[in-house]
């Protein structure tokens, strides 16, 4: 019986051995082995098209024993060698699967009646790629076992001589140069043409297909400004200035647009605005509600409108957000609907209707005071920022608005 202490030793030998890199020669790829019929066949899959058109072949580790029984008595090896065990092949486009490359190889096994010095079942078997005299590992490896069949990619990477590698353009002259890339894989085919590619700066290159940060161009260049232009060199006082909307909160009931672009937990909101005890309840358009005590309601959601009754006897301001957002887009289901203004400046109900084809939608917009507009009485011809409206939704469908657009 082997000892625990040879068996460990074993152990280590053959973990250092199966993870050493044995760097392959030209004369090793370009040796054909004999033809066998114990084959295990391999499909390769690459995520990249880069590799087309070069070429795979497959190495088999084999481990050489002084006598037959040292594999087994914890000795290890008396010599370590790599051999070829198929016949290379091309990587080619694919449109199998979600790989961009594919190819396909057989390698060989150990086949004694046909001189045939291959792959034992075990083994194991690397794949490299000659890319320009330099053979490139696939840092995916198997065991061979004659007969089989097995699929693998290059999700673990490239190395050479047990170094990582990525593969790419190395040509800073090219497009498609990548920085990082440390072996050059042939992906270089268009040069730089150096020049301004911004098509509205003053000096707009349209030959140009790399920008070399001459470009001219007009506009503001203050980033807390909603029009700030990342590009712009040269200002020219178009700045926009749009700072958060306040709703005002007079005392008792108001209808209130929440203008964040992010739903807010209610309690949370009026706990960090000192709040929690200014409201006696707040209500969506589904009759759902909040208060101090019952949480059948417990968010704000962007573009909706609330009923919030305010019993602190006092009138003060609310703000959902520290900016201004444009992107808020509120459904109006058939029907009756609570539904805030987002915009910053106040919009005439009438025009915006008309403009964005829905003067013929809604029976009825009311706001917390009881005027209302219709499409005959215009009692409310304003909406204005940071309210919520009551909006009779008749056409029977979802409608989408933007306050902002």
């Amino acid at each position: 019986m082997i000892s625990l202490a040879k068996k460990i030793i074993f152990t280590i030998i053959l973990y250092s051995i199966s993870f050493t890199s044995f760097a392959q020669s030209l004369s090793d790829w370009n040796h054909v082995p004999v033809t066998a019929d114990n084959n295990q066949t391999v499909i390769i899959e690459f995520s990249s098209t880069n590799l087309i058109g070069y070429e795979v072949k497959a190495f088999a580790t084999k481990y050489e024993y002084s006598s037959p029984a040292d594999q087994y008595n914890g000795v290890g090896p008396s010599s370590v060698s790599t051999i070829p065990v198929s016949t290379s092949v091309l990587i080619e486009a694919s449109e199998w699967g979600e790989s961009s490359a594919i190819t396909g190889l057989a390698v060989m096994g150990q086949d004694n009646m046909c001189n045939s010095i291959g792959a034992s079942n075990g083994d194991l078997i690397s794949f490299y790629i000659n890319i320009n005299g330099i053979l490139v590992k696939i840092n995916n490896e198997i065991n061979y076992s004659a007969h089989g069949i097995v699929s693998i990619n290059t999700a673990n990477g490239f190395s050479v001589n047990g170094e990582d590698i990525l593969l790419g353009c190395t040509d800073a002259l090219f497009l498609e140069h990548n920085i990082s890339a440390n072996l050059d894989d042939g992906s270089c085919s268009t040069y730089k043409i150096p020049g301004c590619t911004i098509n509205y700066a003053l000096n707009y290159d349209a030959n140009a297909n790399s920008n070399d940060g001459s470009c001219l161009v007009e506009g503001c260049k203050d980033p807390s400004a909603i029009n700030y232009d990342e590009y712009a060199t040269i200002y020219d006082s178009t700045c926009i200035f749009h700072y958060p909307i306040t709703s005002p909160i007079n005392n008792g009931w108001n209808m209130v647009g929440f203008t964040n672009k992010d739903p807010l937990d209610i309690t949370s909101y009026l706990t960090e605005n000192g709040l929690i005890n200014s409201f006696d309840i707040i209500k969506d358009i589904t009759g759902n509600f909040w208060t101090p005590d019952v949480e059948l309601l417990n968010t704000f959601e962007p573009g909706q409108g609330y009923l919030m009754y305010n019993r602190t006897g006092n009138s003060f301001a609310i703000q959902f957000s520290e900016k201004f957002h444009t992107e808020i887009e509120s459904r109006l289901n058939s029907g009756w609907n609570m539904i805030g203004f987002t915009n910053i400046d106040p919009l005439d109900i009438t025009s915006y209707l008309t403009e964005n084809g829905l003067i013929n939608s809604f029976d009825i917009i009311k706001d917390i005071t009881g005027d209302f507009w219709t499409p005959d009485v215009e009692l409310l011809n304003t909406f204005e920022p940071g309210q919520g409206y009551l909006m009779y939704n008749h056409t029977g469908n979802f409608i989408y608005v933007n306050f902002t657009d």
